[in-house]
């Protein structure tokens, strides 16, 4: 799942429609990663709450802070951001559309999911637990849309039940053990039902077809178990050695922090010194 473009209007900063389309030459192989870089104040923090509020709305920006400042003097305007996700591994095109009319005393706020051109139906509850289901779960958005500073937290953080957590509900590991563990159920209750039925030759043979469709699935979700499992380990040794990392990067700049102090207070004692000097000369 990638994110291919942006689009918003009167949304902080961004007044005109203003439209960012990322690389679509992007592939699973280079982790769909893309840096947003530019000087303080240019916008750069409100393209993350555009994000962030075109998927969760009010849930994760309050929307009567986002307003663009002159539009938000009107008595009557409104804002919008679209975002366009591409899903390679199924095909799948998502377009979420949220938007907010203010008017002098309420602002309303409308949602559109759109998946390979047709609309999802139904209320806009319907809608969010359709994007967080499908395309992106709150809980995880952190560990994908960050400002820099936010490395150094996830860095600090030991990871633990948090990172774990997150990961396993982004691979899917939780559904796959519960999956497991329906199934298990089921061909134990089939199994039951075989010996109760065993002189029906009908029911009998019904039975152990299901039963083998069963065994069948249920040593698929085993090998996808394993296969998760192992990324999850992968991923994990991954987050450790990007710690390791920003923490030597740390250490490095404060270490040449710390000689540059010391060089500049060499000097400013030997210019002290100096002018003692000249002093008692004169």
């Amino acid at each position: 799942m990638r994110l291919q473009k942006i689009v918003m209007k009167n949304f902080k900063p961004y007044r005109e429609q203003i439209e960012i389309t990322l690389n679509r030459d992007c592939t699973q192989a280079n982790k769909h990663i893309f840096v947003i870089y530019g000087d303080n104040g240019f916008g750069k923090t409100s393209l993350l709450d555009a994000i962030y509020w075109g998927l969760f709305g009010q849930k994760a920006r309050k929307t009567q802070l986002l307003f663009n400042d002159k539009e938000a003097k009107r008595k009557k305007t409104e804002m919008f951001v679209e975002l366009t996700f591409y899903d390679e591994v199924l095909d799948r095109t998502y377009v979420i559309f949220r938007k907010a009319t203010k008017t002098a005393t309420s602002i309303h706020e409308t949602l559109e999911v759109i998946v390979n051109g047709e609309a999802i139906v139904g209320d806009p509850l319907l809608k969010q637990e359709y994007i967080e289901q499908y395309i992106m779960p709150y809980e995880i958005s952190r560990f994908f849309f960050f400002d820099a500073e936010d490395v150094k937290t996830l860095a600090r953080e030991q990871g633990g039940d948090t990172v774990k957590d997150s990961v396993e509900l982004l691979l899917g590991l939780k559904a796959i053990r519960e999956s497991i563990e329906d199934m298990d159920n089921v061909r134990q209750d089939l199994e039951k039902q075989r010996k109760k039925y065993l002189k029906e030759e009908g029911k009998l043979q019904e039975i152990g077809r299901k039963l083998n469709e069963v065994s069948e699935k249920l040593e698929l979700y085993k090998k996808r178990y394993e296969n998760v499992k192992a990324e999850l380990k992968s991923k994990k040794e991954k987050l450790s050695q990007l710690r390791k990392d920003l923490a030597e990067f740390g250490y490095e700049e404060i270490k040449k922090l710390a000689e540059k102090r010391d060089a500049l207070e060499l000097k400013l004692k030997s210019l002290t010194e100096k002018k003692r000097g000249d002093h008692e000369r004169n």
